[in-house]
């Protein structure tokens, strides 16, 4: 039997202040977390385990938390809950290499609180979202001459949400539900010692309910194949690629959201602009393709040195690409579908260690255009991060990170861009091995050192300015 308690509280009494010295208005917060764990293992081969972990926080913020404050967009004070429950069982007996199971049920729920604060008229909207689900798989390995390992299972599980303003129903937050049911196998065949084939097949089928007379019930359901092969010429390289279809299902919110969406301006310009509902909306239906490559290896300039590699490129092929749509003059906002979208870009990263220094870096790059050649939203800005650091005595550590940001141009017309930035971190952590603190960890850090003013594309808050972290912890 084994048990774990956690208790964490977190209070932010200020506002934040951001790189170029202005506040940063409603950064305030109260926040509380726990978590219970107790597991059970009756023999080596089982073990059933449940996990409670709950989160509360306080706020007052805008009511749309991803713009600035104003006629259109209120203040509130915010209460938010999520309460979440997994109950696990594991089963391995060693004699038998076809049954390696495991089994989880678990419900989740949310919970927001928001009581519009003056100026404005009193409102209380209460927005609760829950799941319920089940999954099983099992892996099961055979095979002498060509070993396979099987890993196959089912999954079903259901959303339902409710929005409810001043006691009555919020159609910008519709009574609905989700049921998802998904039957999935997956075998890795190992074709010789070097090459392995990986194919999978999965089956989905979802349904979305209104609970309306006016909206239809909406049923679809969509197989998506993979096949994949794996080059390991020795222990240090890896060559890999992957051909999968996949889709995604629109949501509760993007098929079936109505009412008001924001109110227009003083003088009736913007006009009031109100969520359209769109229960035709078609499933994101995408043929990925992906190849990389990954390396690992010690010894390379001393004994006791590692390095690491690894770089992918994507190129996602999407039919009926949902995407939100404001028409400011029309008044409205919308889900559709893009008849055809592509995505593409390249991940990559690369780290060396040498015990008394390191270094490494990561680089992201990703694209996605529309039918017609237009620049997709919310796609991510070019990105590279580069860390290094020295370790001068073993319980002693000193390193910095550069993240470079590059400015994100490609967006859709009418839509601003998001400009570059360019940030330093720096931080030391001490692990005495002996002595009376034999077994802490002290952490010490300066994030954005120069007080960078910078915000992350596609979200336009301003992020915090330098900011110093100090953190302890004691294992005994």
């Amino acid at each position: 039997v084994d048990a774990l308690v956690f208790l964490g509280s977190r209070q932010l009494n200020d506002d934040l202040v951001s790189g170029n010295g202005a506040i940063i208005p409603f950064s305030e917060f109260d926040q509380f977390t726990g978590l219970f764990k107790i597991g059970f293992e009756p023999t080596d081969e089982m073990r059933v385990e449940f996990i409670y972990t709950g989160y509360h926080d306080t706020a007052l913020v805008p009511a749309n938390s991803e713009d600035d404050p104003g006629p259109t967009n209120p203040v509130v004070d915010r209460d938010g809950d999520v309460n979440s429950y997994r109950l696990s069982f594991d089963y391995a007996p060693s004699a038998a290499p076809f049954l390696d199971m495991s089994a989880l049920f678990y419900f989740n729920s949310l919970e927001i609180t928001e009581f519009r604060v003056p100026p404005g008229a009193p409102r209380l909207d209460k927005t609760t979202y829950e799941t319920i689900g089940l999954e099983v798989v099992n892996r099961s390995r055979f095979g002498d001459t060509v070993p396979v390992e099987l890993v196959y299972g089912f999954e079903v599980f259901e959303d339902s949400q409710d929005g409810i303003r001043d006691g009555a129903p919020r159609l910008s937050f519709p009574d609905a539900k989700a049921t998802t049911i998904g039957l999935f196998a997956e075998a890795t065949i190992g074709l010789s010692q070097t090459v392995d084939l990986i194919a999978g097949l999965r089956y989905d089928n979802y349904e979305r309910d209104p609970n309306s007379a006016t909206l239809p019930k909406v049923t679809k359901d969509f197989w998506s194949p993979r096949i994949g092969i794996s080059y390991r010429p020795n222990d240090n390289w890896q060559l890999y690629g992957n051909i999968a279809r996949a889709f995604r299902a629109p949501s509760l919110s993007e098929l079936y959201n109505s009412g008001l969406h924001f109110a227009g301006g003083p003088f009736g310009f913007p006009p009031d602009n109100f969520f359209v509902p769109n229960p035709n909306l078609e499933p994101e239906e995408s043929t990925q393709y992906e190849i990389g490559v990954r390396h690992e290896n010690t010894g390379l300039f001393q004994d006791d040195d590692r390095i690491g590699f690894s770089a992918n490129v994507y190129f996602a092929d999407v039919d009926n690409f949902i995407e939100q749509t404001v028409d400011i003059f029309a008044g409205t906002t919308t889900s559709r579908n893009v008849p055809r979208a592509t995505l593409w870009g390249l991940e990559a990263e690369i780290d060396y260690d040498a015990g008394t220094w390191y270094i490494g870096g990561g680089l992201g790059i990703a694209r996605g255009e529309d039918n017609a050649g237009g620049d997709l939203a919310s796609i991510p800005q070019d990105r590279l991060t580069i860390e290094g650091g020295v370790r001068p005595r073993q319980d002693w550590t000193f390193g910095a990170r550069v993240t470079l940001a590059d400015r994100q141009s490609r967006v859709p017309a009418g839509t601003a861009p998001g400009p570059g930035f360019e940030l330093l971190d720096l931080y030391a952590s001490y692990l005495p091995q002996s002595g009376a603190l034999d077994g802490a960890e002290i952490r010490f850090g300066i994030d954005n050192v120069f007080d960078e003013q910078y915000t992350i594309y596609p979200n336009g808050l301003a992020q915090p300015g330098r900011t110093f972290k100090m953190s302890a912890a004691f294992t005994f």
